[in-house]
């Protein structure tokens, strides 16, 4: 399997990371590396994320677990459909 980021998901990524680097650059490298290393790992083991609803899924990234990735299984790849800061209200993707 792969990874796929959606559109609305790599511009919440980058959004994420220019945030960050305004107020500590190193921080905002580390989280980019860490988002990209935390959707390997979901495309090679889509079940380690905890379930949300019947088909998408969420995992924790990082040391503190501060920002979250949603994803949607499917046969051939995972496509990842949100990400944010847990300081973020969130719903489900529609």
């Amino acid at each position: 399997m792969r990874a796929r980021w959606t559109r609305e998901a790599r511009a919440q990524l980058k959004h994420q990371v220019h945030y960050l680097a305004e107020r500590n650059r190193q921080a905002a490298d580390r989280l980019y590396l860490d988002a990209h290393a935390a959707a390997d790992l979901i495309a090679r083991h889509p079940e380690f994320g905890r379930p949300i609803d019947p088909r998408v899924r969420e995992w924790g990234i990082g040391r503190e677990k501060r920002y979250l990735l949603r994803y949607v299984p499917k046969a051939l790849v995972v496509d990842i459909v949100e990400f944010w800061h847990t300081a973020q209200e969130r719903s489900l993707p529609a």
